[in-house]
């Protein structure tokens, strides 16, 4: 029976490790992992399923089983269908199943919302065996490539920006969620019906739980946008390219006279509307030194 279980063992972690590499939009960290962590704001922990508890920092994995609690902190996480999940302050979520064949387009997943506020914008496939699920205490979110918000407390609302949700009470009932649309469940059943929210209620609940990026990226991106404004400038008027200091190595109070660059958009709050439901492929590249 060991030897069994031994061998079967090694066949799920050699599966898992074909899957992650398929992928390829995380790093490898372990045969198990099934993603990883591209946003922190404050100090998010995670117990292992493994056991131990540790601080949650960017590029870490997360691994089947883990629970992540945010407390006062927020975090993002990129798992490895494409799919994105945004936790709120206060909430703890179990990672409790995650199957995902990139091949077949399969996916099997379940994740257990306790209590706190989600957001997931789920990686989209292009079969329909697909099985994505958030349960909270008392109702189940199933879905099927889309853009949606759960919160649960003593009650749970789902809210759904894009797509379809399907939500079931603790009695089996269930009522299927449309774009623009919120559900209220209870222990005892459906609160009232569905809801059609207004688009100032959605863009709230949307962006009530983005989190930015606090990397290298949008510091990178910034300064290319900003090398790109001063080349324009010294092009047009035929000057040389600044240097950022003026004869003496003191900043150039030129600089200060060109206009702010826009702001840099976080890349990882996607808005369907604007680019589909697609598939999300990050690079972070390495801060230069000198720059």
């Amino acid at each position: 029976m060991r030897a069994m279980k031994t061998f079967s063992d090694l066949i799920r972690v050699c599966w898992v490790a074909a899957v992650v590499a398929i992928v390829g939009t995380a790093p490898v960290y372990a045969a198990d992992a099934v993603g990883r962590i591209i946003a922190v704001e404050g100090k998010p922990l995670v117990e292992r399923s493994s056991g131990g508890r540790v601080e949650l920092q960017r590029d870490d994995p997360v691994y089947i089983g883990d629970v992540v609690r945010t407390g006062s902190g927020r975090c993002k996480i990129l798992f490895e269908d494409n799919s994105i999940m945004t936790l709120g302050t206060q909430t703890e979520l179990k990672i409790s199943e995650f199957l995902f064949d990139s091949q077949k387009q399969e996916r099997s997943s379940m994740f257990d919302l306790i209590t706190g506020k989600v957001k997931t914008l789920v990686g989209k496939l292009f079969s329909s065996a697909t099985d994505f699920k958030v349960r909270t205490p008392s109702a189940v979110a199933g879905v099927r490539g889309t853009f949606f918000r759960i919160d649960a407390s003593d009650k749970t609302d789902v809210t759904v920006f894009d797509g379809e949700v399907e939500v079931s009470d603790k009695s089996g009932n269930a009522l299927r969620l449309t774009p623009g649309t919120r559900l209220s469940v209870s222990g005892s059943g459906f609160l009232g019906g569905i809801q059609q929210l207004s688009p100032q209620q959605l863009s709230r609940l949307q962006h009530e739980l983005d989190v930015r990026l606090e990397d290298s990226l949008n510091n990178q991106a910034d300064r290319q946008i900003r090398r790109r404004d001063l080349t324009r400038r010294a092009v047009e008027s035929l000057e040389p390219l600044p240097t950022g200091k003026d004869e003496g190595g003191a900043p150039d109070a030129g600089d200060n006279e060109l206009p702010p660059s826009a702001p840099v958009e976080d890349l990882q709050s996607v808005d369907p509307a604007r680019t589909g439901n697609a598939n999300i492929q990050l690079q972070f590249v390495p801060e230069q030194q000198g720059e």
